[in-house]
């Protein structure tokens, strides 16, 4: 079996038996929310062509029950609907939004609060049949205990989720339960019970389930979107149409769908890094995916001077971080910063000739190749397996918890990176000893 299908059939298990198991609420479409969203005084439109169904790897989803063609409206949401930054300003919580807003509160905090509130309002919250369904618990890192947190060691995105549990907790802490304890606002408190449980399980509803959406001045906010965020995201089959002058949210086909086809509802292009951070998954393979590799000028460097002003000279701007991509792609500009980092003095009167992304000499291209190969062997030392042990691990007889099945998933992603670099580097060596020229232009 190819690792792709046993990637799907094994990271499923838990989500299947949580699908089946009606004392688990992984999120769908229930009856509740389905008559909730057709008796809005703008009904909703949820095309009958289209079905909810447990998927491998990703639990609930959308499916064809028969033939979809390409721009075919498949779902319709008024904006009655939505729960929004504007939404969590009226009603009880106006006061504490707005201090929220002065205190700088993240967009994405004060849509996890308005959950909380309308959760805590029970049957009276105008959004309860949706609040019930939503999800109890999640599978992103940032809800992993510390042991499954343990798969993901050596990677770049460990401590990003560190980072992330952090800002949440921080923000929890230091601005929002000041705010919603604050005098005058002890029934809100006593209504909501607040903890940082119940708050990181909104925060999970809301980087999981939220619509970024640009304002008009140019910043970003977050909206829930019933029924929409139904659809499973991570490749081509639909767009979110917003029509504004009717005040709807429209989900369109952008090609044919076979019957029985899952649904898909294109949200660009991303690497696993962030599918991991947001949705808690992974793609096989994915051709998105990257590493940061970090170039840092030697502080006691007597030349370091000399050296920035050699990098303005050649229009490179002054960065230390550079990102390496799938199939090898390596920044240029990454070798002209390592050619001038490691320059020697004797050096320094021919810099001129590393303009245009030339190299220098053949003993200064050795030094940057070894550099960004040294780094890269560095970075997979770093990881307790191999992608061979990690291909044994997936393909497991019994297969794996979904947690699990996706960070080792994740992790081989990473390694392919550095190892794909490691070819990309022996390759580009080979070509300038013949040719002179590394990215053979």
């Amino acid at each position: 079996m190819e690792l792709f299908a046993l990637v799907l059939a094994i990271a499923t298990l838990a989500s299947v038996a949580a699908a089946a198991d009606p004392a688990v609420n992984s999120g769908g479409l229930t009856p509740d929310l389905a008559k909730w969203l057709s008796q809005r005084e703008s009904p909703a439109k949820i095309s009958a062509k289209i079905a909810q169904d447990v998927f491998p790897g990703m639990g609930f989803g959308l499916k064809a029950e028969e033939a979809v063609v390409a721009n075919e409206t498949l779902m319709e949401v008024p904006a009655s609907a939505l729960l929004s930054m504007k939404t969590a300003s009226e009603g009880k919580l106006k006061g504490v939004v707005e201090e929220l807003l002065r205190s700088n509160c993240s967009a994405n905090s004060v849509l996890a609060l308005h959950l909380l509130h309308e959760r805590s309002l029970g049957e009276s919250s105008a959004f309860h049949p949706y609040i019930e369904s939503l999800p109890r618990t999640f599978d992103l890192p940032l809800a992993w205990s510390a042991e499954e947190l343990e798969e993901l060691n050596g990677t770049q995105l460990l401590p990003r989720v560190l980072q992330q549990k952090q800002a949440i907790r921080a923000e929890y802490e230091q601005v929002v339960l000041p705010v919603v304890t604050a005098p005058g606002q002890a029934d809100l408190a006593a209504e909501l019970d607040l903890d940082l449980k119940g708050f990181l399980w909104a925060s999970c509803c809301v980087l999981s389930r939220a619509f970024v959406m640009q304002t008009e001045e140019g910043g970003k906010i977050p909206l829930l979107i019933p029924g929409v965020d139904l659809f499973n995201s991570g490749q081509p089959g639909a767009r979110l149409d917003i029509d504004g002058a009717r005040g709807v949210v429209r989900v369109v086909s952008d090609q044919e769908h076979a019957e029985g086809q899952q649904v898909y509802l294109d949200l660009g292009s991303e690497a696993n890094f962030g599918y991991m951070l947001t949705q808690g998954f992974a793609l096989v393979n994915n051709p998105q995916d990257f590493v940061e590799l970090h170039v840092s000028a030697d502080l006691e460097d007597p030349f370091a001077d000399a050296k920035d002003k050699i990098l303005r000279y050649l229009g490179v701007p002054r960065r230390e971080t550079f990102v390496l991509r799938r199939q090898g792609k390596i920044p240029q500009d990454l070798f002209t910063t390592l050619r001038v980092h490691l320059m020697k003095p004797s050096e320094f009167d021919n810099f001129a000739a590393l303009e245009g992304g030339k190299p220098l000499s053949l003993q200064s291209e050795l030094r940057v190749f070894r550099e960004v190969l040294l780094t890269c062997q560095k970075s997979l030392q770093a990881f307790a397996t191999s992608v061979k042990e990690d291909d044994e691990l997936l393909m497991k007889p019994g297969g794996l918890e979904r947690r699990a099945a996706y960070a080792i998933l994740y992790r081989r992603g990473e390694k392919l990176v550095y190892i794909e670099a490691m070819h990309a580097i022996s390759e580009m060596w080979n070509n300038f000893l013949f040719s002179g020229d590394v990215f053979g232009n």
